[in-house]
C-alpha cells in the first residue's frame, strides 16, 4: 500500500512573494516543510493590491509549531535595534505638521506686513 501524500494547511496570508520566500525560508530552516501559493508565481504575474497576496502552507501535523516560529520571528523583529525607524512614524508627522503651521504663520505675518 502508497503512502497518502502529506495534507498541507494554509498558515498565513502575507502582503507580498519575498516576503512569503523569507518566512518559508524560516520555516523550513526549523525543519517544518512549507509552500507558497499565489498569483504572483504564476507567468503572469500579479504584484498589485490583493493580487499580490501570496499565502504559507504548512503540513498540516506542523502548524502549531508553524505559528510558534512565526511568533518568535515576529518579536525578534520588533527587538532588533539595528533596524531603522519606519518613515510615517508618528514622530515625523508631527515633525511634518509643525513645519507646514509654521509655513502658514510665516506666510500670513510677511503678507500682512507687506
Amino acid at each position: 500500500m502508497s503512502e497518502s501524500p502529506p495534507v498541507f494547511t494554509r498558515l498565513a496570508v502575507v502582503s507580498d512573494l519575498m516576503a512569503a520566500r523569507i518566512t518559508v525560508a524560516r520555516l523550513e530552516s526549523e525543519g517544518i516543510a512549507a509552500r507558497i501559493m499565489g498569483e504572483g508565481l504564476g507567468p503572469y504575474r500579479l504584484t498589485i493590491g490583493d493580487m499580490a497576496a501570496t499565502e504559507i502552507w504548512v503540513e498540516e501535523g506542523s502548524i502549531a509549531e508553524a505559528r510558534r516560529v512565526m511568533l518568535a520571528s515576529e518579536i525578534d523583529g520588533l527587538a532588533d535595534p539595528t533596524l531603522p525607524p519606519v518613515p510615517g512614524t508618528p514622530k515625523g508627522m508631527m515633525m511634518l505638521g509643525a513645519v507646514t503651521l509654521l509655513a502658514v504663520v510665516a506666510y500670513r505675518v510677511l503678507s500682512a506686513v507687506f
